[in-house]
């Protein structure tokens, strides 16, 4: 069966740590403006982890598209824009594995749409929209508990909410791992 939302790997560790990787690739006819370097190193930054029990969980984005059946595709859209505050024409997750990105969408709305795609959606959005006293839509604000968070508004990594959205998603592979030896078995 082909995952909506690309290969995803669990692997549950004998010290009660948990890591999630998630395969995906680069659209060469549409590269992001964000290396796959950096879709990486800031998606493991600002995903990963305290779970609400505490358990601690890193999150790691791996570019191995060619070697995956279903990785998830970040490409550019020209027709996106990431200053809008009305949010509208923004960057955005598909069903179809594809994560399309503004022209200056920055490296934590990369991370941003990394967190959807954790949990196969929006529906981990912790963010509501904004209007003024006329009732026009001028931006979005964090819902209360979620302000300076990634799912939030942007603000900084993960809370321990949105950490426990990532451990709650289907994985298409789990794993038991000892640390001691660095070896995994499949369930």
């Amino acid at each position: 069966m082909i995952d909506p939302w690309g290969t995803r790997d669990r692997y549950n560790w004998s010290d009660g740590s948990v890591t999630i990787v998630q395969a995906y690739q680069i659209d060469a006819s549409a590269p992001p403006p964000q290396s796959a370097d950096t879709i990486s190193r800031v998606s493991q930054e600002l995903l990963s982890g305290t779970a609400t029990d505490g358990t601690n969980v890193t999150v790691v984005f791996v570019n191995e598209g060619a070697y995956e059946a279903d990785p998830v595709t970040y490409r550019v859209d020209p027709t996106l824009d990431d200053t809008n505050p009305n949010n509208d024409n923004s960057n955005y997750a598909t069903r179809d594995h594809i994560v399309s990105l503004a022209p200056n969408s920055t490296p934590e709305t990369v991370a941003h749409e990394g967190g959807h795609v954790l949990v196969g959606g929006a529906r981990n959005d912790y963010y509501d929209p904004k209007f003024d006293d006329s009732g026009n839509k001028i931006g979005t604000e964090a819902r209360p508990g979620h302000e300076n968070t990634l799912m939030g508004d942007l603000g900084g990594s993960t809370n321990s909410q949105q950490v426990d959205d990532f451990l709650g998603a289907r994985a298409d592979r789990t794993f038991d791992c000892e640390l001691a030896t660095f070896s995994c078995t499949r369930r």
